[in-house]
Parts: structure tokens; sequence; C-alpha cells
């Protein structure tokens, strides 16, 4: 009811307004998805319906290959795969977010692939992993027990991931086989950028990792 509002609370003080005066802190230009903004809520809410469609898809066929490498791999090769999926999963997720999907900022952007990334990481390397595993087997120590199944997960995750990291082989071929044959002097500054990071990739991470801890005191 506007007619029990105080004037300053409604739009431009009318009181037979029905639009109430809402003021929030605007988001920095930066912040801004410009050429998003067009998009209604209705063409927002099909393209994120369309964006989860794909994550679920991506989500059940990384199940189905590390299924099938731990049956007939074993343990150590389907550590080696989660980690390989768990590097690929935050690209994935940004191509889906950052082309498919409408944003009116980064914020809602960030927390999008924020989401989307944890889904495919948790589920990949807690949730499958312990449904995989029989009850029975879950605090034995076989092969394929719980415990060293994710002991198979950790070790991959600190040997590959910090060493593909430090190698940089991407990098290397940018600043050492590209960018000597560039024709001018401002491609060959791009090729010596660092590489771009995102928040949500780095708040996934850590994430994982208490997951995987709370998953291991049970």
């Amino acid at each position: 009811n506007t007619s029990m509002m105080k004037p300053k609370h409604l739009f431009r003080g009318q009181c037979k307004s029905t639009r109430l005066l809402a003021v929030s802190i605007p988001p920095e230009p930066l912040c801004v998805c410009w050429e998003k903004l067009q998009v209604g809520a209705l063409g927002r809410g099909m393209k994120r319906l369309l964006t989860f469609s794909l994550t679920a898809l991506t989500i059940i066929l990384s199940c189905i290959t590390v299924t099938a490498v731990r049956e007939r791999y074993g343990l150590a090769i389907m550590a080696l795969s989660i980690t390989a999926i768990n590097s690929v999963a935050p690209t994935i997720c940004d191509y889906l977010v950052i082309f498919l999907e409408a944003h009116t900022t980064r914020g809602t952007q960030q927390a999008s692939i924020y989401f989307k990334t944890t889904a495919c990481k948790w589920v990949l390397t807690t949730i499958l992993t312990a449904y995989v595993t029989p009850f029975v087997n879950t605090l034995d120590n076989d092969d394929d027990s719980l415990i060293p199944a994710l002991y198979a997960i950790y070790i991959a995750e600190l040997v590959v991931t910090p060493v593909t990291k430090t190698l940089d082989i991407v990098g290397h071929l940018y600043r050492h086989v590209l960018a000597p044959r560039c024709e001018n002097q401002k491609i060959m500054n791009a090729f010596f950028e660092a590489e771009e990071f995102d928040l949500s990739e780095r708040y996934t991470v850590s994430c994982d990792n208490s997951e995987n801890r709370k998953l291991l005191d049970l």
C-alpha cells in the first residue's frame, strides 16, 4: 500500500504512484556487460537454461568416461583422467557463460562460472568417487576402496597441475615461436601478456579440496 509510505520513498514523490523508490549503488563501468543490457529477463532465463543443460550433459559424459576408465585401467589412470577433466572444466564453463549467457554485470557472470565449475569438480572428484565405490569397501585398503581412490586423485592434483603451470608450454610457444614472427609491435606485445584467470576458478580449487577433506573425515 503506497498510500502509507512517505513521499520521499515514492517515485518522484507522487502519493498516487504505485512505484516505490529503490536506490542502490551502481556497479563500476568496467563491470557492466554493456553489449548484453538489451536482453530481457525471458531471454536471459532461456539462455541460462540452455547453459545449465549443456553443463549437465558435460557432467554426465565426464562421469561415464571416468567410470569406464576406472573399470578398464584402474585408480591411477582414473585419477589422471579426473585431473585432466578438472583442468578443462573451467575453460568449458567460461565459453558456455561468456558466449551463450546474457549477464548485466561481470559479478553475476563470474558467479555463474563459479557454480558450473564447482558442480563439475564436485561431481567428478567427490560424488562420483563415492558412488562408484562399493559401500562395504569404503574403509578397506583395497584398490576398490574409497580412501586409495581419493589419495590417487590428490597425488595427481599435487603433481600434474603444478607441473603443467610451471612448464607453461603455451606461454613458451607464444613468446619464443609466435612473437618473433609477428608483423608489428602491437601483435608481438599481445603474445607477452600474462595468463588471464577468473576469480571463480580460484575459488573452485579451494572449495574442491575442502570437500575432499570432508569426505575423508567421514
